[in-house]
């Protein structure tokens, strides 16, 4: 139950952070934003290190092939945080930003298919046209909501 409580915290939390960057970035550089997302969070992290020491608690960094995953991992959120960020600078909104993230489990089962050979069942397979449904109503209240402003 604990998962549950940690992901929806962070769903609440990338929510703010889509309004956030929407209503107040949305007018800065792609990578200025990221340098300036990322500064406070190395700053939080060695901070936490910092305190986990001071607790004398275990801390366990990757070795070696686990070094070059997370390395890579690395370099998949910069690319995808880059391509995220870009979205916002191209006029995105943080309700189409929102309800294409719901495409992450499809995404998500095709590349653990492929991965694992992990085949997804029939409720998957209808979470997943859900999920297009709630992008297509997205974009179609978007173009409503866009008439009427005008």
């Amino acid at each position: 139950m604990k998962q549950v409580i940690y992901v929806s915290v962070a769903v609440i939390l990338y929510a703010l952070g889509n309004v956030m960057i929407e209503q107040r970035l949305k007018p800065f550089t792609q990578f200025a934003t990221m340098a300036f997302s990322y500064i406070p969070m190395v700053v939080l992290t060695f901070g936490a290190l910092t305190f986990l020491r001071l607790q004398n608690s275990k801390i366990s960094f990757p070795t070696g092939d686990a070094l070059y995953v997370a390395a890579l991992i690395g370099v998949v959120f910069f690319v995808g945080d880059t391509l995220f960020f870009t979205a916002y600078t191209k006029n995105a909104d943080s309700f189409t930003v929102s309800a294409i993230s719901l495409m992450f489990p499809a995404a998500a089962s095709v590349i653990k298919y492929f991965w694992t050979g992990s085949v997804p069942n029939r409720y998957h397979l209808a979470a997943y046209a859900v999920a297009v449904v709630a992008v297509v109503l997205a974009e179609k209240g978007n173009e409503i909501q866009g008439a009427i402003t005008r």
